[in-house]
């Protein structure tokens, strides 16, 4: 799942990197971009040095520094939770959205009918129609594949 953007809470960052240097926040926070754009962090120190644009020993050296901020395999809890948030909130969002397009094309349907001035109306069949034989001779399916073989495209 790729994401251009992240929750930032500044007050808990602040409280949390405290004991970090300038250079080992800049670190994190390339941490947390790579985390959210990709749902995850690669377990390879040298991918996490070419995500934080370090060389493989100054990685080693900030890795110390930043490995309580994650669980084992470089998981963040925080991440994963917002993670999880987002794709809720997305999924409800797109349940509505598709609840609410079936509602405006009713709701459009609806206007056009009457802008017509004529009503929806259930289909009956006539008094010479019967279900189980259509006036032809030929099944319904057999009248529709000539219809639409009649009708101009």
């Amino acid at each position: 799942m790729s994401k251009s953007w992240f929750p930032f809470y500044g007050g808990d960052f602040l409280k949390a990197t405290m004991d970090l240097t300038p250079e080992e926040i800049g670190c994190y926070v390339l941490l947390l971009i790579h985390y959210y754009q990709h749902g995850g962090l690669p377990e390879s120190s040298k991918n996490l040095a070419v995500i934080t644009k370090c060389s493989g020993r100054k990685w080693r050296a900030i890795a110390q520094a930043l490995a309580p901020k994650f669980e084992s395999g470089w998981v963040n809890t925080r991440a994963e939770k917002e993670l999880i948030k987002q794709q809720e909130i997305a999924a409800k969002r797109q349940k509505a959205g598709r609840g609410g397009g079936l509602a405006a094309q009713a709701k459009l349907r609806k206007q056009m009918l009457k802008q017509m001035g004529t009503q929806p109306q259930p289909y009956r069949l006539s008094s010479s129609e019967s279900p189980e034989a259509p006036k032809s001779g030929l099944s319904i399916s057999d009248e529709l594949k000539d219809l639409l073989a009649k009708k101009p495209h």
